[in-house]
């Protein structure tokens, strides 16, 4: 074992440890910040010596709201239209800005011999994306952003809930607590965070709202609730040229997770 994976080991041992109390400190979130803000340079120094509008056959974009079906909707897109990323389909998904930025590169570098169709976002916020310089390789004009919605009692009920289980928040933890918790915090800045749950618990997340007001800067919307995605689904497929039939359902959702 190399020193580096030793030491890489070790980090992660480190978080997974304290990853139960991360809540009560301001440092991940902190890391968090300075991580995008660089992850924002980089990829905008990328961009620069792309051609222009390298991705223009992109016509679709999918932001997926913490706990709002998002997954579903995810593996169902790639199951119908195909992964992009396996050379197969026209779906790719970047939910963080290093997997947009390892997509650029690659597109610049020769190794995907097209661009996808359909660009899935993750949970982070579009507008990171914007300052990092999606603006410059999309034509944002001419896309359709899709965003899944949900009721935000039921949804941050879901998130406590899944926090417990993977020991992001202590398991003694109520929802009336989480909540209180997360009220002390005040609301997140959606256009300055990246959520991920490596830096915190995802029950510190932007309403739905949030994510819709945002998004419908830059481009057409169109919102779905959760009870709803079997016609997000439909419709972004016959947008894409591939027709479902009348009859088709989305998988049956757990809404406890």
């Amino acid at each position: 074992m190399n020193s580096q994976t030793f030491f890489k080991r070790v980090a992660t041992a480190v978080r997974v440890r304290l990853r139960p109390w991360s809540v009560f400190y301001p440092l991940p979130r902190t890391v968090q910040r300075i991580s995008t803000f660089f992850e924002q340079l980089k990829t905008r120094r990328l961009i620069r010596h792309l051609p222009k509008m390298i991705g223009n056959q992109i016509r679709t974009i999918i932001l997926e709201p913490p706990k709002c079906g998002s997954t579903t909707v995810r593996r169902e897109l790639i199951r119908i239209l195909g992964d992009f990323q396996e050379d197969e389909g026209i779906v790719q998904v970047t939910p963080t800005l290093s997997d947009f930025r390892r997509f650029l590169s690659s597109l610049q570098q020769g190794h995907l011999s097209h661009s996808p169709e359909i660009l899935i976002l993750g949970h982070t916020g579009i507008e990171v994306f914007v300052r990092a310089g999606l603006r410059d390789v999309v034509d944002l004009d001419s896309c359709v952003i899709f965003v899944p919605t949900r009721n935000e009692s039921s949804r941050f009920e879901s998130a406590v809930e899944y926090c417990r289980t993977v020991r992001v928040i202590p398991e003694s933890w109520t929802v009336a607590k989480a909540n209180s918790w997360a009220k002390l915090l005040g609301p997140p800045n959606i256009s300055a965070n990246n959520v991920s749950l490596d830096w915190g618990p995802p029950i510190h997340f932007a309403s739905c709202g949030d994510y819709v007001e945002t998004a419908r800067q830059y481009g057409e919307l169109r919102e779905y609730d959760i009870s709803d995605l079997g016609n997000l689904i439909s419709d972004v497929a016959n947008r894409h040229g591939h027709l479902l039939s009348e009859s088709y359902k989305a998988p049956r959702l757990n809404m406890r997770k």
